[in-house]
């Protein structure tokens, strides 16, 4: 996935998929290139989030 359509999916509250579980793309920090995801999860206060880069995302 490139950087342009992980932010698409951070704005349409689409989820990816990142080894192999769901995310939801939460933020992006366009200086680095990178994407902050949050696992989907019943308990979202005790998910953390990760930065990854977008190439990593399906």
């Amino acid at each position: 996935m490139d950087f342009k359509t992980a932010i698409k999916h951070e704005d349409n509250d689409k989820p990816v998929s990142y080894q192999g579980n769901q995310y939801y793309v939460v933020g992006h920090n366009e200086l680095l290139g990178t994407v902050t995801i949050r696992e989907i999860s019943n308990s979202p206060l005790f998910t953390v989030s990760r930065d990854v880069k977008p190439e990593e995302l399906k």
